[in-house]
């Protein structure tokens, strides 16, 4: 007879939200043992790097949760705000204009040539 697996459900987010579209919904369900995928497309200034948490090949025998990693793309560089960690933004005076901690926070920034990573970006 055919056995019934247990469902787990898989939850997926990125961090700022709204950086990207997905071919599914966070919380969908998948059987144990089965195979599943989560497809993300890039919007905006934004190009997923890839997810921060090992994604399992096949689903577990407990829900999974799983998180984006984004690169913000802006001017004449890419800029790389690594999870959890933090980007100094200068101006061509050396002054120190903010400390982000967020890729999102760069597009608050009002156009201008910046200093970010010891690299020259512009801001439009």
């Amino acid at each position: 007879p055919n056995e019934t697996k247990p469902k787990h459900k898989v939850y997926f987010k990125c961090d700022p939200a709204g950086l990207a579209g997905f071919n599914k919904t966070s919380g969908f369900s998948v059987s144990e043992g089965s195979p599943y995928s989560v497809t993300v497309y890039s919007v905006n200034d934004y190009e997923f790097k890839g997810w921060t948490d090992e994604v399992p090949a096949t689903m577990p025998a407990h829900d999974v949760e799983i998180h984006g990693d984004f690169t913000i793309m802006d001017g004449i560089q890419k800029i790389v705000v690594e999870a959890g960690g933090s980007v100094e933004v200068y101006n061509l005076q050396g002054q120190l204009v903010k400390r982000i901690s967020n890729a999102a926070e760069l597009r608050h920034l009002p156009t201008g040539v910046y200093l970010i990573n010891g690299k020259k970006v512009v801001k439009r």
